[in-house]
């Protein structure tokens, strides 16, 4: 790890959507190859809403335009999905595009399809059948990959697999019926109906995830075992989608081999609602023992246990690499609130790349449970090094609020409010390096406006370190983080807090006071007279009741616990003594009363 922090945060940057394809394309029997596919990857500014398209299409082999069919499906698809309007969903988009395609092709067909009994429309893939005009009828699937979803669509028997992990799933199912031992009709197809049904799924894809688009004369001559083995290849994703379509073929299909495989090799931070839709069927797990597994994670020991969440150092199997593994607290599997802060945390974590800010990952495997997985940080807690070092020089506090600030910047810069800095939530690294931790609480700009979030209807945070304006009417600001900053200055320096315990979470709400006169700072001084006067100073305008009065600025903080603030020296020794001691003033006036009251009663 770095001691040094970088200038700025990786946010934004790099933050694209990253795609490999290779295709191959080969005719069967017929001279003419059927099949059509399609791999657009669009501009980087149409990329951020569009996304990237791969469809694949395999006209329907008794239709006198077959060919023309699926190359016309395939074509106008990947044309007019791009014109459709911005401010369209991706999937009424796709719905859109599907239901004007196959309007324009039923047009074209001026046969009337064989019906059942129950009215449901079968196109023989066996027999052939004469018309007395043009056939256009064609399967088609595709995925649209976006932000970090894949949008899967579906028509017919083509076929979407996604392999992760070496295990493959199925993502689309054949619409076919089976009659007899050697003929299928097919009950869906493009063209064939004025009413067109599409199977439509959004999944979260993850890096190397592999999307492999068949037709039938390769997924039906190639078992899944195989097609693991094929994708798990070094080669490029070309030469694997090749070695395939030779597959089939040495498997003796005789139909037309199409196969486009895609494969993500760097994806976009997660979106909130991505990050919600990932988390939404996941169990808490249970308290881990030392030695167990999960999702391929051995437990190696347990680092932290509250009411709240559990903390364990784990070592990935695969890679032999530590990392920290955070899970709720079984006590909150019901906490809507809490779980969001969670799922929040999660986005902050992953938002952030910045050595001030520890780095949380998503898992690597399909997991039913809910947890993070985060960077390990080898060191201690804020809180330990300073009950190591119970009475610190002022520069060495100075140096750890530097670095604090630096990170608090960071957030400020990205619009996050962190709203629990404390001891507990700061990390220090065997280089020195502070780092911020636990996000659960943020506040997040982005997220106000992408989730659906939950009222809180209590001041989130930790007693002591909760900011005036958060514990009266539950705002919070930059300026509530520097509050709390400066809280952790003064502890550091003093071992005390700049207020009474009672203006706490728990005072405020069974009290309900609402004002920040209440709130009296008590100088450092009191408790640790070797302090320079003007370094208190600075630590009282830190911790202002009034956010307006405090540092508007980080910077400005830093600097006047560093240098002494002459102007603000002369500003302080103007101010009435009523608000530059307010205890000491009303300990006077009530001094003076008594004796006022003890004098008349002699005289």
């Amino acid at each position: 790890m770095s001691a040094k922090p970088q200038q700025s945060a990786l946010i934004g940057q790099g933050n694209q959507l990253k795609l490999a394809s290779g295709a191959c394309s080969n005719s069967g029997k017929k001279s003419l190859n059927e099949d059509a596919f399609s791999f657009k990857q669009p501009t980087r500014s149409t990329n951020s809403t569009k996304g990237t398209v791969a469809v694949i299409a395999d006209g329907v082999s008794y239709a006198s335009e077959a060919a023309k069919a699926s190359r016309y499906c395939v074509n106008e698809f990947t044309a007019e999905y791009f014109q459709c309007p911005h401010t369209w969903s991706t999937q009424h988009a796709i719905s859109q595009v599907l239901a004007k395609i196959n309007n324009r092709l039923s047009d074209k067909n001026n046969q009337t399809e064989k019906t059942t009994s129950r009215g449901e429309s079968f196109i023989s893939t066996t027999t052939q059948r004469s018309s007395t005009g043009s056939q256009w009828l064609s399967t088609l699937s595709g995925v649209i990959f976006k932000s970090a979803t894949a949008h899967i669509f579906h028509v017919g028997d083509t076929n979407i697999c996604r392999i992760r992990d070496n295990k493959l799933t199925h993502l689309t199912q054949k619409h076919n019926r089976k009659l007899g031992n050697h003929t299928s009709v097919l009950t869906r197809v493009i063209g064939a109906d004025k009413h067109l049904k599409v199977d439509y799924q959004q999944i979260t894809i993850r890096p190397g995830d592999q999307f492999v688009l068949t037709t039938d004369g390769v997924h039906e001559y190639i078992d899944e075992h195989t097609l693991v083995e094929l994708c798990g290849s070094n080669d490029s994703v070309e030469k694997i989608s090749q070695r395939i379509v030779r597959q089939a073929q040495q498997n003796a299909s005789q139909d037309d081999q199409t196969c486009l495989l895609v494969r993500i090799d760097e994806m976009p931070t997660l979106k909130p609602e991505e990050i919600r839709q990932e988390f939404a069927d996941k169990v808490i797990p249970p308290p881990l023992q030392d030695g167990q597994i999960l999702d391929g994670f051995k437990v190696i020991r347990s680092l932290h246990a509250s009411s709240r969440s559990h903390l364990y150092l784990v070592k990935e199997i695969l890679t032999e690499r530590f990392y920290m593994l955070k899970a709720p607290s079984l006590n909150f599997e019901n906490d809507e609130v809490y779980l969001q802060g969670f799922i929040r945390e999660a986005w902050v974590g992953a938002q952030v790349k910045h050595p001030a800010i520890m780095r949380i990952y998503p898992p690597k495997t399909d997991s039913k449970f809910l947890y993070h997985v985060c960077e390990y940080i080898k060191g201690h807690t804020l809180r330990q090094w300073m009950h190591d070092h119970p009475h610190p020089s002022c520069g060495q506090v100075r140096q750890i609020l530097e670095q604090i600030a630096n990170a608090l910047r960071i957030f400020k810069r990205l619009q996050i409010i962190h709203r629990d800095l404390k001891p507990e939530n700061l990390m220090i690294d065997l280089n020195g390096q502070v780092k911020l931790i636990d996000y659960g609480t943020a506040s997040v700009a982005a997220l106000a406006e992408n989730m659906n979030n939950i009222n809180e209807d209590y001041p989130l945070g930790t007693v002591n370190y909760i900011a005036p304006e958060t514990l009266i009417n539950l705002s919070s600001s930059y300026q509530s983080d520097l509050f709390s900053l400066g809280v952790i200055a003064y502890e550091m320096l003093t071992g005390r807090f700049p207020y009474p315990t009672k203006t706490s979470v728990r005072y405020h709400v069974n009290n309900k006071s609402r004002s920040i006169q209440k709130w009296h700072y008590r100088s450092a001084l009191d408790f640790r007279n070797d302090l320079p006067f003007w370094l208190d100073l600075a630590l009282r305008k830190a911790v202002e009741s009034d956010p307006e009065i405090r540092y508007q600025a980080y910077s400005e903080f830093i600097t006047d616990i560093s240098t002494p603030n002459e102007q603000a020296e002369i500003e302080y020794a103007h101010r009435p003594l009523i608000e530059r001691e307010p205890v000491k003033f009303w300990q006077t006036v009530s001094i003076l009363l008594a004796l006022l009251l003890i004098i008349s009663l002699i005289f």
